[in-house]
């Protein structure tokens, strides 16, 4: 299965090298293909990882691997139903959280449009 995946990721690869050219072949070349990188090799930019978000992104994951383990495990179906089931409630607290913080993020950034009163 690893090689088959690796396959396919040396095609996609090929294809989007192709279509992106020189910049993407640096991209590739500073970035693991499959193992991640424990310290980073491109330069950040000055700014900050957002690892809250990052997790929450991948909660859904997490918790669907979890349904299929639980399931090989138990071989019991209502175990890995509700193990299923509680993915698509993460999934929908993790929604509402980025949501609300790229919203409180928003508002934080814009600038006062108010006008200064002359007293």
């Amino acid at each position: 299965m690893v090689l088959y995946d690796y396959r396919l990721i040396l095609l996609e690869e090929s294809g989007i090298a192709t279509i992106q050219g020189e910049s993407y072949r640096a991209y590739c070349s500073a970035v693991p293909r499959l193992v991640p990188a424990l310290r980073t090799k491109v330069l950040s930019a000055g700014r900050v990882p957002n690892w809250g978000d990052g997790i929450l992104g991948e909660a859904f994951m997490w918790t669907l691997a979890a349904s299929a383990i639980a399931f090989a495990i138990t071989l019991n179906q209502v175990i890995y139903f509700g193990v299923l089931a509680s993915a698509f409630v993460v999934y929908g607290i993790s929604l509402a959280v980025i949501k609300r913080r790229k919203r409180s993020n928003a508002n934080a950034e814009q600038p006062n449009l108010e006008s200064p009163r002359n007293t």
